[in-house]
């Protein structure tokens, strides 16, 4: 049997970083030396020299990780403080341009003309006030430039809705504690710095991505860039996305996958040239950093990087090579070096998958019944690449294609072998002149696109694509023990019968089970007022369904220049990442209160991105250029449609039944305007006895009417506030009337109306109910059941 030495300390190493992370802090450094002595005194007189040594290294590498862990938290700290400062640092990487803005990362050395102890990182953004601006910081700003000028530094912006990117987190694990505004570009003094190796590649990519814009068409020049340069920022925004929900995002950007197509790929031309095998590995061995340093030197791409350097030195020098050795090696020396890197996602899968190729692939192999070896080959990497990376993209992504496998399977193998090398062969002879390039650049279009849209409608019929809650530690240990279980089979470690095949079938099921669990489960009602900034958009979760009422307002409209790549949208950037990370990977019902932009400005969007099953409007015609569209998309997609009326009652089970207040009948059509306010779709929810009102943009007048007309109308333990809280709603004899405990002002920061108006939060206050801001509390989550209610805000 292998020890694989080099394998199971780094499994050790990988341990004692884990707990590292959970510990922290000086107090652990502390244990970590005491802990020394004490594990390895007693070690050393075990009478079982086999054992001794490898558990003592594995003790050893433990402690060492957790030490170095401990380590780096304690010196990742920062001396600046928030405020406007004088600063002087350099560009640190590849400046991003994008649309009126640039983010760089600024080494900063000097802070009001007093030099720091240690440089540090901060994540700037430049705005530019008009075009001529930004031409001259694209002629000016490169990797290395030195800038002086003033900048209004602030701590990076905590989440403000449940499941979003927990910013400072992310940029603490890059050493970075604050984040910089530069609004006066030419205030600025910048001057070049020495490029170096770092630079030239930064240069160089920036040169060829301009080659593959010139050379290949607007719809696949970004996908190629992506997958040859590892410029991700290059590909549309949806079209990643598409083929991302797919299984295919391994693809779209540099990863060990394209590295080892690079080695193939490098070595067969040298070879064809007739160049020596031992000159072509040193060949390759030299060119390998450069190519990852010119790809962004990603976590995964690092990875094989090492791991082929490895390889290409064992086939050098006729040494004996173990994969699981060399990928332990590789990530002893990148944890090691940057012990933050556990938590990149990409650094997670990058080894889970390949330890998982390399441990279950020859057993698939061998139980795989395929003549044709490519065929059978293929067939088991994709097996083992989906088993091994499901939990992780579950519990990061919470979406999962069940088609994944196949698109896999069948998509992998034509990039591969078609679409990059002809891609790569297309901008090499380019290089040397762009005709002898453009004849396989359109060749390779044509051929390219059909598969594209191909994969764009299959995204878009939403089959077997599933959003999953981020499962437990509990379960991703059972799953990591039926892993261990099939691959004990698999070798035949395990003797396999029909009471086998049944445990198999069983555990399974089981895993799936605890996976869906938490829908089917579910006993309780979950309001969230999500914030969208200056609009509105609430879920609502009950045992049976799920309701989003509005969707959220429009991306902003500028200037052609001023454009980003991918605008702000808050069904894109809040709402449906928010449903997936509830595991909802469809709406029963949505709700559209009136026409207002802020309310139904995403509906489109979402109808295109997430099954929605049925709708309730107000039933006015429609006017805007806004609400044709919502019409337009609704008729594409034969949703159901159904007109809100006052006095109707949906009955969802026996502890939940919605009631429709507002618009009333037949004032709707007199009226003859949907985005009125007063026509907004008014619904009362009885959920586990407890009463929530959503008002939409209803103001005094519709107020009014509900208190004298409405026979509907009463105490109610959460309130929406009309209209953002603005001073044409909420009126007092509203709030008598109502008594809500808690009342939720959904709107936006710094907005331009002054919502809500200071004189509805005091009535509120007055009334006693517990006035609740998204702008300053971030979204807002009340959960009612049979024996629960409780409320819990982001912030």
């Amino acid at each position: 049997m292998k020890w694989r030495p080099l394998f199971w300390s780094g499994v050790c190493l990988l341990g004692g970083l884990a707990y590292g992370s959970l510990a922290g802090g000086r107090s652990l450094l502390g244990l970590s030396l005491l802990l020394i002595p004490a594990i390895l005194l007693p070690l050393t007189a075990w009478k079982r020299i086999s054992l001794r040594g490898p558990i003592i290294g594995g003790v050893c590498f433990f402690i060492i990780g957790a030490a170095q862990y401990a380590w780096t938290e304690i010196h990742n700290t920062s001396e600046l403080a928030a405020g406007q400062v004088q600063f002087l640092g350099r560009v640190d990487d590849q400046p991003d341009f994008d649309g009126n803005r640039c983010r760089v990362t600024l080494v900063v050395s000097s802070i009001d003309g007093k030099t720091l102890k240690t440089p540090e990182k901060v994540r700037a953004t430049l705005y530019f006030e008009h075009m001529q601006q930004k031409t001259m910081a694209e002629q000016s700003l490169s990797y290395n430039c030195q800038l002086t000028g003033g900048m209004v530094l602030s701590s990076p912006g905590t989440p403000s809705n449940p499941g979003a990117l927990d910013y400072p987190v992310y940029l603490h694990y890059q050493h970075i504690h604050w984040v910089g505004q530069i609004t006066d570009f030419g205030s600025l003094a910048y001057r070049p710095g020495i490029q170096g190796v770092t630079g030239a590649m930064l240069s160089l990519k920036k040169w060829l991505i301009g080659r593959i814009d010139r050379l290949f068409s607007p719809d696949t020049a970004g996908l190629i860039s992506g997958l040859l340069l590892g410029a991700a920022n290059e590909i549309d925004p949806e079209s990643y996305a598409r083929l991302s929900s797919l299984g295919l995002a391994h693809i779209l950007a540099v990863s060990g996958h394209n590295i080892t197509l690079v080695v193939a790929g490098l070595l067969y031309l040298l070879r064809l040239i007739g160049v020596t095998k031992q000159r072509s590995y040193l060949a390759a061995a030299v060119i390998l950093p450069l190519y990852v340093l010119l790809t962004g030197a990603g976590p995964s791409s690092v990875r094989a990087m090492i791991m082929g350097e490895m390889v290409l030195l064992a086939f050098l020098f006729g040494l004996y090579r173990d994969g699981l050795n060399i990928i332990g090696a590789a990530f002893i020396g990148m944890a090691m070096y940057n012990p933050y890197i556990i938590h990149s996602i990409s650094f997670q899968l990058s080894f889970v998958v390949s330890v998982g190729l390399l441990v279950l692939v020859p057993g698939l192999n061998q139980r795989i019944m395929v003549r044709y070896k490519p065929v059978k080959e293929n067939i088991s990497v994709t097996a083992a690449a989906t088993m091994v990376s499901f939990p992780l993209s579950v519990y990061y992504f919470h979406l999962f294609s069940f088609l994944s496998p196949l698109i896999n399977f069948l998509f992998v193998p034509f990039f591969s072998v078609v679409i990059i090398p002809t891609a790569a062969s297309a901008l090499l002879l380019s290089c040397i002149h762009r005709s002898l390039g453009l004849l396989l650049a359109r060749s390779l279009d044509s051929v390219l696109m059909p598969a594209l849209h191909f994969l764009y409608h299959v995204e878009a019929c939403k089959l077997f694509i599933f959003a999953f809650r981020s499962p437990s530690l509990f379960w991703f240990l059972l799953y990591c023990l039926a892993i261990i279980f099939f691959g004990l089979l698999m070798y035949g470690k395990i003797k396999c019968n029909w009471k086998m095949g049944v445990i198999c079938f069983l555990t399974f099921t089981t895993l799936l089970f605890l996976l869906f669990g938490p829908k089917w489960l579910k006993r309780e009602t979950i309001v969230t007022f999500l914030d969208v900034g200056q609009g509105d958009t609430v879920v609502i979760e009950t045992p049976k369904e799920v309701v989003v009422i509005d969707s959220g307002g429009l991306a902003s409209i500028v200037e052609d220049w001023k454009q980003v790549r991918d605008p702000y949208l808050p069904a894109k950037n809040v709402l449906i990442p928010f449903l997936l990370y509830r595991g909802i990977d469809a709406i029963d019902l949505l709700v559209m209160t009136h026409g207002d932009a802020d309310h139904v400005g995403g509906v489109p969007y979402l109808l295109r991105h997430m099954p929605v099953r049925r709708i309730l409007e107000n039933g006015m015609t429609a006017k805007t250029e806004l609400e044709k569209e919502i019409v337009k998309t609704i008729t594409e997609y034969h949703l159901p449609v159904s007109i809100a009326r006052e006095g109707q009652v949906i009955a969802d089970s026996t502890d939940n039944h919605w009631s429709i207040l507002n618009p009333p009948y037949g004032k709707a059509e007199l009226d003859g305007d949907s985005s009125k306010n007063d026509n907004s779709v008014v619904l009362l929810l009885n959920a586990f006895g407890r009463r929530f009102l959503f008002t939409g943009d209803l103001e005094r007048n519709g107020e009014e009417r509900l208190l004298t007309e409405g026979d509907g109308v009463g105490k109610v333990d959460v309130l929406k506030v009309g209209h953002h809280g603005s001073r044409s709603s909420t009126n007092q004899q509203w709030l008598d009337r109502l008594q809500p405990n808690v009342s939720v002002v959904s709107v936006g920061r710094k907005n331009r109306y002054g919502h809500p108006a200071p004189e509805v939060i005091q009535r509120l206050v007055k009334t006693g109910s517990l006035a609740i801001r998204t702008d300053e509390h971030g979204a807002v989550m009340v959960t009612a059941g049979r024996n629960r209610f409780s409320c819990m805000v982001m912030k």
